[in-house]
């Protein structure tokens, strides 16, 4: 169940109470109640980097007293006085209802506020956990990752450009380090992955064994690629073929009348194939 419909059920199910509310309809709309808000922590746990095996389900407060001592310093203490209280009082119907059903049940007015509040604690608890993560080391860590190995991106997208995608480059298919790793044409769909293992390590997700091969793997075809392109570059040699770099000029505009040219086409690129480092107009 989605947390709209969790807000929506229960709030629905308030507004039959104020009709003939029993003691069944109070157990029935309390339910869904406290399973929002022990949603709301799981996800808070994730972000936190709590083992969820700490958290009780049969007892929210403790879950709760859990999750808010990584969290109380990011906000005023009025706000956490206000969850307290609430989050208590849900725990505590659960022992009624589960423990000591001859205790009095909550009243309308209880299970409105309850419910009444699940969608501004669900505004109020992202912004918490944000401001809770950009704090956290491995946060910082993962961005100082991340910024290494998209400069490692930026670079194999770059040389890709250049020698474009039609044939497997010479540099690749004569380096027998390449054939250990994967085809030239996978490239980009390899930088996509890792891409979006990033995005997983930003919010904290674990870098598991395969993540982390997937990393290793294209620093490693990156490295070779921009080692082996930028040394044929020097030797004035073609990375894609085993044509030669020269630089090559040609007027234009001249007429019979006039054959002093207006300007002059310039290019720095292979003899053999299309593949061209510069191409200029003067």
């Amino acid at each position: 169940m989605s947390l709209k419909d969790f807000i929506e059920g229960a709030t629905n199910k308030v507004t039959e109470l104020l009709i003939d509310p029993d003691a069944y309809d109070i157990r029935f709309t309390y339910i869904p109640i406290y399973d929002c808000y022990w949603y709301f922590l799981i996800a808070a746990a994730n972000s936190c980097e709590i083992d969820q095996s700490k958290l009780n389900y049969a007892n929210l407060r403790q879950s709760w007293n859990e999750i808010r001592e990584r969290l109380e310093k990011y906000t005023p203490n009025a706000a956490f006085q206000r969850w307290n209280q609430i989050i208590n009082e849900i725990s505590g119907f659960r022992n009624i209802f589960a423990h000591n059903p001859t205790k009095k049940a909550p009243t309308i007015d209880q299970i409105k506020k309850c419910v009444s509040s699940i969608k501004s604690f669900s505004e109020w608890l992202p912004e918490i956990l944000d401001t809770y993560i950009q704090n956290l080391a491995s946060y910082q860590a993962a961005l100082t990752f991340n910024g290494v190995i998209e400069n490692y991106i930026w670079q194999a997208g770059f040389i890709y450009l250049e020698i474009g995608d039609k044939v497997t480059p010479r540099i690749v298919k004569d380096n027998y380090l390449f054939t250990d790793l994967f085809d030239y044409h996978e490239l980009p769909k390899r930088i996509e992955e890792v891409r979006k293992i990033m995005e997983q390590l930003i919010h904290i997700t674990e870098l598991t064994q395969p993540s982390f091969e997937k990393i290793i793997q294209l620093l490693r075809y990156i490295s070779l690629l921009e080692g082996s392109y930028h040394a044929n570059i020097e030797l004035y040699k073609c990375p894609v073929c085993d044509g030669m770099i020269e630089e090559t000029s040609i007027g234009y505009g001249d007429t019979p009348d006039d054959p002093e040219p207006t300007g002059i086409s310039i290019r720095v690129g292979c003899d053999t194939c299309d593949f061209s480092i510069m191409e200029d107009t003067i």
